[in-house]
């Protein structure tokens, strides 16, 4: 159930159909849990990562929506002062990667991280639950969640 909510974050921010969120599923998982029977699957999935992003930018150009995808579309179209462009094609398309992948992959993290401590401390899930807005994430070490990143998030009460 964890990956529709990361991905649909990610994607709406973005800009991103409907549509295709299902090969987005298929292209990180291919890069997160790469499978030794098929080596070639990781470099598979960012070859149709970055053309699936190189599609979606000339999509933002033909229409531009609200979304990031079109704000940073339109900013890199504009010419700067001397005359050459912001980014190059592939420059920008790797961009578009890189906030797709590793959005998403952060996205999960979080996720994992603060149910794993809601799960750890019922005290701070019960509170979380009487008073969610006054419950602030904060980021700390890992050392003390027992995740294997360099920081989780931690939903520690934070009063305002």
């Amino acid at each position: 159930m964890r990956p529709p909510l990361p991905i649909n974050a990610i994607c709406e921010l973005l800009g991103v159909p409907q549509e295709p969120r299902h090969d987005f599923r298929v292209w990180t998982a291919a890069l997160l849990l790469p499978d030794p029977a098929r080596p070639d699957a990781a470099r598979n999935a960012v070859g149709q990562l970055i053309a699936y992003a190189r599609d979606l930018l000339e999509h933002k150009r033909r229409e531009p929506g609200d979304d990031l995808l079109a704000a940073l579309s339109a900013a890199r179209d504009e010419p700067d002062p001397d005359g050459t462009d912001r980014l190059s094609e592939d420059e920008f398309a790797s961009l578009v990667f890189l906030i797709l992948f590793v959005g998403y992959e952060n996205t999960v993290h979080v996720i994992d991280t603060s149910v794993l401590a809601l799960l750890r401390d019922p005290r701070l899930f019960a509170e979380l639950r009487q008073n969610p807005v006054k419950v602030v994430p904060t980021r700390r070490s890992t050392s003390s969640c027992g995740t294997k990143g360099p920081h989780c998030w931690n939903a520690s009460p934070c009063w305002h």
